[in-house]
């Protein structure tokens, strides 16, 4: 049976009344029937008021609308209605059939009774005969007897005649009765099947409905699936799915404001937790050592920090040197920021950092220059050698080659620039 969705509806929150719009619901819907606003719920009808108007169970729960497309969806109240009719039409045809067999038996009774008076009527007409025969002396009268009494057995035999074909029609209206009942056997065997063909369960399973929803469609339903897992983890456990690598987000695919996690099992003995970085455009762990390690470095790399410059244009792979007397200006590598510098010289093979001091003599006068010094200059780094010497002896400026005299000739050079806090 076609479920009926003529028409439109309107439904307020919180109210059992449903009105219709082109609907004619009055011999079509019944109470016990679903009303399905193909929003998800199924609401039980209690009363079938007019063509236009229902009346609910329960207080419709989802968001007032107007103008909505519907359907009434079929339940066992319709096939207790069905069998209920079918029993009653059951019951009068049995009805029928007694009245009938009553009839008829009550018909076959006159047939007899009508018989048993054709033959006194036709015993009675033979003895007008004899009489007839024997009263000679009243011939016409005898004869006019006969001819009254042979009328009456004619009279007789046709009233008998009237009652056989009324037992014939009694017999035939019988036959009727009998083709009813088994018309309305079947009748009420089919309902039978029917109502054991409806599950109620199978109407609400969703995997027997076909085609799609838009979710904008469904009241609340964004709303809710945006809060699923905040519900879950409110809970004390979130499910997050699993995923590889490939399947990351698409670039430009996460929407503000929104940390996208996922479960990564690739590791089947080490069950991680993950979030999607979207600078460096990577998955991260949660908590794990290492990453909390490699971000407390990034913040001291941030606040403290060092590195080394080659000056006279060397670089790590090739140092270049430096000379006595010599002036060298470097750009900061921590623009804007204080720096403290550390010079150092590779002397026999290792790095190693020196002092540096100005020699005078008795008489206050400057004479020579010893060592070499880097400082900061504005947002530059300056290095400066001495006059006279690159490094002396171990035991005057500290340095930790062990020399014992003067060094003149040019050595490579790279200067350590730590970054300070303020």
């Amino acid at each position: 049976m076609a479920w009926y969705k003529n028409g439109q509806i309107t439904v307020q929150s919180g109210s059992r009344t449903v009105l219709g719009s082109g609907t004619a619901w009055q011999g079509q819907v019944l109470p016990g029937e679903g009303l399905d606003v193909l929003d998800g719920r199924l609401q039980e009808i209690a009363e079938v008021i007019s063509n236009t108007e229902l009346l609910l169970v329960d207080a419709y729960a989802g968001a007032a609308a107007a103008g909505v497309a519907y359907q009434i969806i079929p339940s066992a109240s319709m096939t207790k209605e069905l069998t209920r009719r079918v029993n009653a039409l059951i019951a009068t045809h049995e009805q029928m059939t007694a009245d009938v067999g009553q009839a008829y038996t009550s018909t076959m009774e006159n047939a007899a009774k009508v018989a048993a008076v054709t033959e006194q009527v036709e015993g009675d007409a033979q003895a007008a005969a004899a009489s007839a025969q024997s009263a000679s002396d009243s011939q016409a009268a005898a004869h006019a007897d006969s001819d009254a009494a042979m009328g009456y057995r004619n009279e007789a035999r046709a009233a008998r005649d009237a009652a056989g074909g009324e037992a014939a029609g009694a017999a035939q209206a019988n036959d009727g009765a009998q083709l009813a009942m088994q018309q309305a056997q079947a009748a009420r065997d089919a309902a039978g099947d029917y109502a054991q063909s409806i599950n109620p369960v199978a109407l609400r399973d969703r995997s027997n409905h076909t085609g799609t929803q838009a979710i904008a469609t469904v009241a609340g339903l964004q709303a809710a699936l945006d809060q699923r897992v905040l519900q879950t983890a409110a809970a004390g456990a979130a499910l997050l799915p699993e995923g590889g690598d490939a399947q990351r987000p698409a670039v430009g695919s996460i929407p503000a404001g929104y940390l996208p996690v996922r479960g990564n099992t690739q590791d089947a003995a080490d069950y991680k937790p993950e979030f999607w970085d979207r600078v460096a455009g990577a998955w991260r762990v949660l908590a794990s050592r290492t990453w909390v390690l490699a971000k407390i470095q990034e913040l001291i790399d941030v606040a403290v920090g060092a590195t080394y410059i080659y000056p006279n244009g060397g670089s790590q792979a090739s140092p270049a040197t430096v000379a006595v007397n010599s002036r060298y200006v470097l750009a900061n590598p921590f623009p804007g920021l204080g720096v403290i510098c550390e010079v150092q010289l590779q002397y026999g093979g290792a790095w190693g950092g020196v002092g540096g001091f100005i020699t005078v003599d008795g008489t206050g006068s400057t004479t020579n220059g010893f060592g070499i010094l880097a400082r900061q200059h504005a947002d530059t780094i300056v290095v400066q050698t001495g006059s006279a010497a690159l490094m002396v002896s171990s035991a005057y400026d500290g340095n930790p080659f062990g020399i014992t005299g003067n060094i003149v000739n040019p050595l490579p050079c790279r200067v350590r620039v730590n970054k300070v806090k303020g």
